[in-house]
């Protein structure tokens, strides 16, 4: 049985799908480095604002990494689903071909 190409259009779908998984790894690192981050340029605020400022630098660094594992699982759901619609387009396309195959033979033996 030989191998038939995979469609355009799947390619581009898996394309995409890799590419999202790669943006939801760069933002699941920085989401890491969030604490140290803020930390590091909060002399400003704590200047201004003293003891009160590490209070809303910790909520602040808690509400980042909150919205950025809610937009990594978006983001991890998101390349799933991609993989599966250009796994479907290639099967569509494997069944469409096979299907036209069908309807060759068949006529071929009923003589049509």
């Amino acid at each position: 049985m030989r191998k038939t190409p995979t469609p355009f259009f799947s390619i581009v779908l898996y394309i995409l799908s890799g590419l999202n998984l790669v943006v939801m790894l760069v933002c699941l690192l920085t989401i890491f480095r969030t604490d140290s981050g803020i930390q590091a340029n909060s002399f400003l605020l704590n200047s201004i604002f003293g003891v009160l400022a590490d209070i809303l630098l910790g909520y602040a660094a808690q509400a980042i990494k909150s919205i950025g594992v809610l937009f990594v699982v978006v983001n991890a759901s998101i390349s799933l689903f991609l993989y599966a619609a250009a796994r479907m387009v290639k099967f569509n396309d494997n069944l469409s071909k096979r299907a036209d195959r069908f309807t060759l033979r068949l006529d071929t033996l009923t003589g049509k």
